[in-house]
């Protein structure tokens, strides 16, 4: 009998390891394997059971690694636990003595129903992007953000996450297209996909939840938000001034009785309560605490002053001090936070309409293991180069000349990534 090497390497992921095991299993009798199955012992988990060829034990084994990971599994079996009836050997030695080596099966071909299997039971993203705002019509992104959405769903996708979008992206789109596909995602929309995505998920999944939109300019206590389609002003002779710079994600308001205080102006116009934030009512934390499930949550939005839907305000950008501080105990489970700039700074567009970083962030995620913390390290330099260029070409107005500095906030363990 062949055995396999056996490797043993403990869980990384902080998660419910019975809620792992139970997903397998349910995927293994999903693809047909009625007498296998998989146990955890000592943060390992074993394939165990009975199968009737080492092609049913090998389609259990990419089943399970697929949804725990592959460094994950032992990729072997113990004979006093795990019966294999008939093994490729035996089925070789068979069709020899038939003078039929052509039936000889290969390892490696894995039964049909192997493809009803969920390999991405677990990770879930939702993915939002908004082009074009309702009550503020003059300041669009255009296609942007979409060119933003198609990468992110790209690269999460090709690590086995099951992507939602919205607006659902067509193939192929136009700057003729942004208004009615932006017209998708409302605050409401928003929230309703957010609840029932919720709904569906085992305990111990991972929830990305990417944006790229515009960002309002922190008030004075250091609120802001994502702006949504339907994000509205309400107060006093509200209305939008501009957007900070030009090339940037970031909306100015102006309010007649603000004395052209921007953070004020916000305060005065209560944008935070359409908008989509971090915190508060209307905040993913509050939405996810509120389904009672245990999720661990990646939040990244590419928009401005991303860093103070964290607390992360000023230059503060690293794990340590107001941004940490704020999420800390607002949460119960292991949160990654990731945004395209600080609390004071706008999130610049590349010429090409990616947002600067968005385009370098996601890029190089998969060739840095998609580990979040590495990846951010070995791309923020690019990133704060180039949105200081783009920023020297924008004449500097409103942004700021050393570019954007993206921010990093972990609670509990940030080991789990993506």
């Amino acid at each position: 009998m062949i055995l396999f090497l056996i490797t043993m390497l403990v869980f990384t992921f902080s998660i419910a390891q019975a809620s792992v095991v139970s997903q397998i299993n349910d995927a293994i009798k999903a693809a047909g394997i009625s007498g296998g199955y998989v146990q955890e012992e000592n943060n390992k988990i074993y394939l165990r059971g009975n199968y009737l060829n080492e092609d049913q034990f090998i389609t259990a084994y990419h089943i399970a690694q697929s949804i725990a990971g592959a460094s994950n599994i032992n990729p072997g079996y113990d004979v006093l636990y795990t019966k294999i009836a008939i093994t490729n050997f035996e089925e070789c030695m068979s069709a020899a003595l038939t003078n039929n080596p052509s039936l000889c099966p290969s390892p490696l071909e894995l039964i049909p129903n192997l493809a009803n299997a969920n390999a991405t039971s677990g990770k879930y993203a939702l993915v939002f992007g908004i082009g074009y705002f309702e009550n503020f019509p003059n300041v669009p992104l255009g296609t942007a953000p979409f060119k933003d959405m198609k990468l992110v769903a790209k690269v999460l996708s090709q690590n086995g996450y099951k992507v939602t979008e919205i607006p659902k992206l067509p193939t192929k789109f136009t700057e003729n297209d942004v208004r009615k596909l932006s017209s998708q995602a409302t605050l409401y929309n928003i929230r309703k996909t957010i609840k029932e995505m919720l709904a569906k998920m085992p305990n111990g999944s991972t929830f990305v939840i990417y944006a790229s939109s515009h960002g309002a300019t922190p008030s004075q206590n250091g609120d802001t938000g994502i702006i949504v389609y339907d994000t509205k002003t309400q107060g006093p002779g509200c209305q939008i001034s501009s957007i900070a710079s030009s090339g940037s994600r970031s909306i100015v308001l102006a309010a007649s009785n603000s004395n052209s205080n921007l953070s004020q102006a916000n305060a005065d116009c209560n944008v935070i309560n359409s908008s989509f934030t971090m915190l508060g009512k209307n905040g993913i934390i509050n939405m996810v605490e509120a389904s009672g499930k245990k999720i661990n949550l990646i939040v990244i939005p590419d928009v401005c002053h991303s860093g103070a839907l964290a607390g992360s305000q000023k230059n503060v950008y690293s794990t340590t001090g107001k941004a940490a501080t704020q999420i800390a105990g607002s949460y119960e489970y292991p949160i990654i936070f990731i945004g395209a700039a600080s609390g004071n700074q706008e999130s610049m567009q590349k010429n090409n309409g990616n947002g600067v970083f968005t385009y370098y962030y996601f890029s190089n995620l998969p060739e840095n293991q998609y580990n979040a913390y590495k990846t951010y390290e070995n791309t923020k330099s690019e990133i704060e180069k180039e949105s200081a260029d783009l920023c020297k070409k924008a004449g500097g107005k409103g942004c700021d000349p050393n570019g954007q500095t993206p921010v990093f906030v972990w609670q509990q363990d940030n080991s789990f990534g993506f």
